[in-house]
């Protein structure tokens, strides 16, 4: 349900949509400020939409590397300088912390919660079988782990497409019908 929505928009995805939305997050700060906002301030929104995560990710990175610094004293500028994965698995923390704040949010309000995302591809490693190409969240794996097992329904959304062969090059192409199709 999706009755009363305000979207959290870290992209300007919602610019030609008449809805109701918070001003554009420049920080992670603003992203948990906009759900407190949300939590504790009167108002009648039924559904808060955060679009997207793979855009609010950076914000969350700049927000952990602000401040820090190597050992040698050298600023952290970015989420790899902590090491190998060490940035990341304090991401995960920092997630943690939102998801928390929307858990509360839920909870007071009976708001309900879409997180979007976009998607790429990712070769998996099938341990059973031949490895294959899937569609993953365009987040890191850790924090895509962490939110898919929050989220109370997960749906991949995209245009539906057929391969039609190019009768002058004999090679297929993808040509979309303009129907968007959502799968479980």
């Amino acid at each position: 349900d999706s009755d009363k929505p305000i979207f959290l928009g870290a992209e300007d995805g919602t610019s030609e949509l008449a809805v109701a939305r918070f001003p554009e997050p420049r920080s992670w700060r603003d992203v948990l400020e906009a759900v407190r906002v949300l939590h504790e301030d009167a108002h009648d929104f039924r559904t808060l939409v955060l679009d997207t995560l793979d855009w609010a990710e950076p914000l969350c990175w700049r927000h952990i590397c602000a401040g820090a610094t190597k050992k040698n004293g050298d600023p952290i500028k970015d989420i790899e300088d902590f090491g190998f994965g060490a940035g990341f698995r304090i991401a995960i923390d920092e997630w943690r912390v939102l998801l928390a704040r929307l858990d509360a949010l839920r909870a007071k309000r009976e708001m309900h919660v879409i997180l979007l995302a976009h998607s790429q591809i990712r070769a998996f490693k099938n341990p059973i079988g031949e490895d294959y190409d899937r569609y993953e969240l365009k987040i890191h794996s850790k924090a895509a782990g962490l939110i898919k097992g929050w989220c109370e329904t997960v749906l991949f959304a995209q245009y539906e497409t057929f391969a039609v062969e190019d009768k002058k090059t004999k090679r297929a192409k993808g040509v979309s019908s303009g129907l968007r199709i959502v799968q479980t």
